[in-house]
This record gives structure tokens, sequence and C-alpha cells, in this order.
């Protein structure tokens, strides 16, 4: 019996947050453990990033598995022929254009969320003054040189943030419960955020990048 490969908490979320989760969802099992499990093997963040994005795509355009073509499951089909979503399950997300920008992401987000938000965003910009601000995964994300070091984003009841394993693994004794996954920092609405920590992480990844 082949390995059942963990679903990471930031895949999850990507998923949810492009509503992808129901595609997701639909897929034979084995192609669900085979995509973790690419995502899983990837030893490079950068790596990581295009087997995800790679996935997200995919799921989002249909009949594709691995660059391959992918005949619909009789599961998917009656997905689609009762209006894109199974019988019982969610209703199919409306499909919308993303944030073109970190200033659209953060004015589209609930009013109680933007506080957290914004400080996270200028501690960010404030550690990295020779970044990037762009748009990944529809979240704002920050390059330097090129290469991403993080992204983050709000949900519903927390703060994503998306360092890397590595960062994540460097800074581990001082992140206590609030790292979520692999590569997860997890922040509470109703916690101050931790700057000094955030900023940290931000250099760091700035100095790995040189």
């Amino acid at each position: 019996m082949r390995a059942r490969n963990p679903m990471p908490q930031d895949v999850l979320e990507l998923l949810e947050s492009r509503g992808l989760r129901a595609d997701y969802d639909q897929r034979p099992a084995y192609q669900r453990n085979d995509y973790l499990g690419w995502i899983d093997r990837a030893k490079l963040p950068a790596t990581r990033e295009r087997h995800i994005a790679q996935m997200l795509d995919e799921l989002a355009r249909g009949g594709v598995y691995m660059g391959m073509e992918h005949r619909p499951s009789r599961k998917e089909k009656d997905a689609t022929s009762s209006g894109g979503a199974e019988v019982g399950g969610p209703e199919a997300p409306d499909v919308v254009a993303g944030p073109r920008t970190a200033d659209e992401y953060l004015e589209a987000q609930p009013a109680e969320r933007r506080l957290l938000l914004d400080e996270l965003r200028a501690t960010v910009v404030d550690a990295l003054p020779g970044a990037e601000e762009t748009i990944s995964w529809q979240m704002p994300s920050y390059r330097l040189d090129g290469k991403l070091l993080l992204h983050f984003a709000g949900y519903a009841s927390h703060v994503g943030i998306y360092p890397g394993a590595a960062a994540l693994d460097h800074f581990a004794q001082e992140l206590g419960s609030r790292r979520s996954s692999k590569g997860t920092l997890r922040l509470e609405y109703d916690e101050p955020l931790p700057r000094g920590l955030v900023t940290r992480i931000c250099l760091w990844l700035a100095g790995e990048s040189d």
C-alpha cells in the first residue's frame, strides 16, 4: 500500500483561498496523494513553489494532471452536471479576478483583519527595503534579486505567513505554537504582532538570498 502524504497547512490554505478545494477533493485519491508527495519532495523553496503553482493551475484548468490529459472521474462528472459541486456539497465559488497589487489585496480585506495585516506589511517592508512587493498565488509576496522570500495572507481566523521551512527551522525555538506546519507561521488576530520575530525572519531571508 502506498504511503499517504499529509496535506501541508499552507497548501490547504492556498486551495481554500483560491476556491480550489472542491476541485482538489474531486480528483482521484492517487492524484491527490501524488500532488502532495511531489510538493513534499521538493528540496528547494523555489521548486516547491513551482510544484504548488502547477497543481493549482491544473486544478483550475481541469482535464490536466501532471502535465498530462486527465479524463474526469465519475465523481467529477457528477459534480459538473450538478452545477460544479458534489450533491450535498458546497456550491462552486464564483470566479473573480484576483488582486493585482498588495494595496488591492488589503483593501479587499474585512476591517477586522486590516490592523494586523497592515502592521505586518509595514514590518516586512521596513525590514526588506530593497524587496519587490508583488502578488503571487493571489497573496502579497516579496522578492529580492528575483528570489521569492515570503508571502502572507489573511484568513477568517488568522494570518498565515509563508517564509519557507528553512527559515522556520532556524527560528524554531522562538515560534512556539505559531508554527502550524512545515512552512507556515500562524498569527491570531487577537494577539499583538511579534514585530521583532518577523523582522529577524525577514533579515535572515535576505541574508540567505545573497
